[in-house]
C-alpha cells in the first residue's frame, strides 16, 4: 500500500486499512464536514484551521491530546487531524484513544507529519487506527479531498 507522507509516496505494508493518497476530485465533491485539528503548533494550527474554514469546513483545534479527545467526545467530528508528534502523548496513542471511542465508520483519523516517517511509523499508524496518513504541507484541494472523503462504512455494508 502507498500513502503520501511530508509530500512523497512511500510504502507501508499495514494491517488497517489506510488508503492510498489520491489526486484532488476532478469536479465539485466538495462535501462540509466537521473538522478536529490537534497540533501543539499554534501558528501552523492558526493557519491550518483558517484554510479548512476558507473550504467550507466547521473546524475545532486543540493544542494538545488530553483537550483534542474531550472536544472530540462533546463534539463529534467527522474528521480529526492529529499531529503524529504532541508533547503529552503522540499521536499514535491518541489515536488508539480516539478509537475506543469512534469506531471507522463515524470518524476519519488522518494522521499529519512534518517530516517524512519510516516504515516501522507508516506500519504503526495502521495498526492503531490511522485511516491516511498527510505531510503538513498539502495544497487546499489536496487538503479538502483528504477532509471530503467519507469514513469506511461498517463491516458488512
Amino acid at each position: 500500500m502507498q500513502m503520501a507522507v511530508a509530500g512523497k509516496i512511500c510504502r507501508a505494508m499495514t494491517d488497517g486499512p489506510i488508503r492510498k493518497a489520491a489526486p484532488a476530485p476532478a469536479g465539485p465533491r466538495h462535501v462540509a464536514r466537521r473538522v478536529l485539528v490537534v497540533d501543539d503548533n499554534a501558528d501552523f494550527l492558526a493557519i491550518l484551521c483558517e484554510t479548512l474554514r476558507v473550504l467550507g469546513h466547521d473546524v475545532r483545534s486543540a493544542a494538545d491530546g488530553p483537550t483534542g479527545l474531550a472536544l472530540a467526545k462533546a463534539w463529534r467530528p467527522d474528521v480529526a487531524l492529529l499531529d503524529v508528534y504532541l508533547p503529552s502523548r503522540t499521536g499514535f496513542e491518541l489515536a488508539r484513544e480516539f478509537r475506543t471511542v469512534f469506531p471507522r465508520s463515524t470518524l476519519r483519523l488522518v494522521m499529519m507529519s512534518g517530516v517524512d516517517l519510516d516504515e516501522d511509523a507508516l506500519e504503526g499508524a495502521g495498526r492503531v487506527g490511522f485511516d491516511e496518513c498527510i505531510g503538513k504541507l498539502l495544497s487546499p484541494a489536496e487538503l479538502d479531498r483528504v477532509i471530503c472523503t467519507p469514513p469506511e462504512p461498517p463491516a458488512g455494508h
